[in-house]
């Protein structure tokens, strides 16, 4: 599947994902309401979400799912907790795309349903701050929301982009498209946190805070959770495999059509090949080559 958004689910699940949500369910009548978990470990719930819109990779990749788009003042996916606070080695993967900063993942004692301000525990895993930039980590005694801890350039510009958390007992690192930005040091400590949101979540008091009560406006795909920490390297594994597969498509046929002996044309479809079609030339004979998907 060389050049296919396949490749980057399968180093997704091939680094054994405890929860994972393309988000790329299909509604054709609004009725969605739950998120398909590819490995199990439990669906997600929407909420005034929507459906159906361009993810991260390319449109004329066949093999490509949709992705979710959020709204920024009531819209969000609930998923399991639990599968974030299995123990201190842990991390989370999400694609993002926006112009303006918000909460991506959220996890929390309280629910966020009608909360006009912050109440209870809550910690802002991945959000998007005031300065434009990517920020989160797990709380820690040996560190606060205040701790500057984020990406070194800005994430608003309204293209995709993938962040990554990761922590290994008490070492936490964020990456963002592939490469490390910063490191943080400190073990989880939110057990007490049993509600965890996609697309919002509480943010008071954190550095650059998107808001108390933050909505996330934007679109969101491919979001795993993991039970042990990503490396560097299985994180670099995962963005390489999504630039192989920006731009291409994973197989096309063609129709070829021909002169047979007798003067009539005939058409036979071809063994199916990869990249694009545009401007596709067969030589050899008096042949015409026209794209079929």
């Amino acid at each position: 599947m060389a050049g296919s958004s396949g490749v980057y689910r399968g180093t997704v699940l091939g680094a054994n994902p405890a929860g994972y949500w393309q988000l790329g369910d299909e509604s054709t009548d609004g009725s969605t309401v739950y998120a398909a978990d590819e490995v199990n470990g439990g669906d997600g719930t929407y909420n005034n979400v929507g459906l159906g819109v361009s993810g991260p990779f390319s449109a004329k990749d066949s093999t490509a799912s949709t992705a979710a788009s959020f709204d920024g003042t009531s819209s969000y996916v609930s998923v399991l907790a639990g599968l974030l606070h299995s123990g201190t080695k842990r991390s989370v993967g999400i694609w993002f795309k926006t112009s303006t900063s918000g909460v991506l993942i959220g996890d929390q004692s309280v629910a966020i349903d009608g909360a006009t301000d912050a109440s209870g525990s809550w910690t802002p895993v991945l959000y998007v701050g005031s300065d434009g930039k990517l920020h989160g980590h797990w709380w820690s005694v040996s560190g606060s929301g205040e701790a500057d801890f984020g990406s070194t350039g800005t994430v608003t510009d309204n293209a995709w982009h993938y962040a990554v958390l990761s922590c290994d007992v008490d070492s936490q690192a964020l990456f963002l498209d592939g490469t490390k930005q910063a490191t943080f040091s400190g073990t989880p400590d939110d057990q007490s946190n049993t509600l965890t949101y996609l697309g919002a979540g509480f943010a008071k008091s954190w550095i650059d805070s998107p808001g108390d009560v933050s909505y996330f406006k934007g679109s969101l795909a491919d979001v795993a959770f993991y039970d042990h920490n990503l490396t560097s390297a299985q994180v670099a594994t995962q963005w390489n495999a999504y630039k192989q597969s920006t731009g291409t498509v994973a197989t096309e046929s063609v129709d070829v059509t021909h002169r047979g002996d007798n003067g009539n044309l005939l058409t036979t479809k071809s063994p199916p090949v990869t990249g694009h079609s545009a401007g596709l030339t067969i030589t050899g004979g008096p042949w015409a080559a026209t794209p079929w998907r």
